[in-house]
């Protein structure tokens, strides 16, 4: 049992005589012991928790900070103690500080505040500042708590959901209004093609239906760029050999961007095939390199790289922004002057450029980056002002080897002799010309508007030899669904699809064979 002895010397009857007394200080003790585990256990939390902690008294001088407080701000404790905030923090911080300081003390409740302030790493890093008042036994109040919690990740990783949910939505509408726009075109520019062959020796009439058809060549050109921002164009994936690729179209690639350029290419060893549709991919390369080569007036370096990529979990979102996996990485670097901070926030945003007026459209990178995430990839972009920026584009592995393969880029005129095709589109401007431009090319047409009038003609066993249905169709029935139910009617009847905008993939659109017959909005007939 602890005791307390406390002695005395006292004088009596003529002799010294001392007192010893005792008293039991187990209680006292116990109390000791709690509070010296309680201050560890204190000094503990404060000490681990990921965040700067410091107290200060109502003069404003530091009593008290942790460890990552010293982190944080390059200071030891013992530097620290007794001093004021504006002999540590930077100027704005120390301000901030003294106010929310008098705040405290003036309502004797806690405040809150978000900042940003540079930490002794060199960087600006964006701080939630937390105060509280500290109080005695008494309750009075004799200083302030504070604890700077670190939210720059946090305020990251919002500021990519909000752009991703805005490029959504400025995708949604574009196609919503690309697909509009593609019917009108198919109208005009069957309409331009009509007027042409009615003009008959009038070279006047021929003449302006030849500059229509070509306005409406160069509105689908951008209709089609508008899809590709949107996710909403006509994929037909393939394997390809990604090297090859860009080695097939470096003379291409040279004669476009001029002899001022350097092209310089570093091929991947024993690279994956990738599964992507060849065309759109080789647009995209082509893109990135005429606005590498933009960058470069004076001339310069263009490098294109290509690699293997496989990405594990903690790669996937730091890296590229795709799932877990194995890609392909196009990488296109320039040795331009760079895209400041500012404007790399909005380089995919559907018409914005960098370009003075007149000398870009803003549709390149939005045109990449929708194909890339239509593609089941992603595309980023890395700049540094004065030294160049680089653009990868992260493409899924494909399961199987690459095949050669070979592109029909022609067209012909494939004319009828008679035979007759169901056409199935709801808007009726295009139908009606659609029924024309075929007629014009002797077959003979039947009509419906839907999905279910389309079977119906179908089930009266009218002579079908062929279904040009628009793949979107309104009510339940779509075209691929349509499709679908002449295939269980055990009919052979060939279906071709029409289209000037796509949800559906590639799988949603292919025959039997695998194979997917696709008419472009806007068509003509030759």
């Amino acid at each position: 049992m602890p005791v307390e002895v406390t002695t005395n010397q006292i004088d009596y009857c003529g002799r010294h005589i001392v007192c010893a007394f005792s008293r039991d200080i187990s209680e006292r003790v116990r109390n000791m012991e709690a509070l010296r585990e309680s201050e560890e256990r204190f000094r503990g939390i404060i000490e681990n928790y990921p965040s700067a902690i410091f107290l200060t008294d109502r003069s404003g001088r530091f009593r008290l900070v942790n460890s990552m407080f010293e982190t944080w701000y390059g200071h030891s404790a013992a530097e620290i103690m007794g001093r004021a905030p504006d002999d540590i923090f930077p100027q704005y911080l120390a301000e901030l500080t003294a106010a929310m300081d008098r705040e405290v003390f003036a309502t004797e409740t806690p405040a809150e505040q978000e900042c940003e302030a540079p930490l002794a790493d060199g960087a600006t890093h964006t701080l939630v500042v937390a105060k509280y008042p500290v109080r005695d036994g008494l309750g009075n109040i004799v200083g302030v708590g504070t604890i700077h919690r670190d939210i720059t990740e946090h305020k990251e990783t919002d500021e990519k959901l909000r752009q991703s949910q805005k490029m959504e939505a400025m995708g949604q509408l574009t196609g919503g209004v690309a697909y509009g726009f593609n019917n009108l075109l198919a109208v005009i520019s069957g309409s331009f093609e009509l007027i042409e062959k009615c003009a008959g020796g009038d070279a006047r009439l021929g003449k302006l239906a030849e500059r229509g058809l070509m306005a409406t060549e160069r509105g689908a050109a951008l209709a089609h760029r508008l899809l590709a921002f949107s996710r909403k164009q006509i994929l037909l994936p393939s394997r390809l050999d990604l090297n090859r690729l860009v080695r097939d179209i470096t003379d291409l690639l040279q004669r476009t961007l001029g002899e001022g350029v350097d092209v310089h290419i570093r091929e991947g060893k024993d690279l994956w095939p990738c599964f992507v549709d060849q065309g759109q991919l080789e647009n995209a390369l082509l893109n990135l390199s005429i606005n590498a080569r933009d960058a470069m007036p004076g001339g310069g370096r263009l490098h294109i790289e290509t690699a293997n990529l496989p990405l594990i979990d903690a790669d996937a979102d730091a890296e590229a922004d795709v799932e877990p996996g194995d890609y392909l990485m196009l990488k296109v670097s320039d040795t331009g002057g760079g895209i400041s901070e500012e404007s790399l926030q909005h380089v995919f945003e559907q018409f914005f450029t960098t370009k003075e007026a007149g000398k870009g459209t803003g549709l390149g990178l939005s045109m990449v980056h929708g194909f890339a995430k239509q593609s089941g990839g992603n595309v980023a972009i890395a700049s540094e002002l004065g030294v160049g920026t680089s653009v990868s584009l992260y493409l899924p592995r494909s399961a199987a080897e690459a095949t050669a393969e070979t592109r029909d880029t022609g067209s012909h005129v494939a004319a009828g002799a008679g035979e007759t095709i169901l056409v199935v589109e709801d808007n009726e401007a295009v139908r009606e010309i659609a029924e024309e431009l075929l007629d014009e090319l002797s077959y003979l047409t039947v009509s419906a508007d839907s999905g279910p009038a389309a079977l119906a003609v179908l089930k009266r066993d009218a002579p079908i030899d062929l279904l040009l249905t628009d793949v979107v169709l309104p009510g339940v029935m779509n075209g691929p669904m349509l499709a679908e139910e002449i295939r269980r009617l055990s009919r052979a009847t060939p279906i071709v699809f029409m289209t000037g905008y796509a949800k559906e993939t590639r799988d949603d659109l292919a025959g039997p064979d695998g194979q997917v017959r696709l008419l472009q909005k806007p068509f003509r007939k030759s």
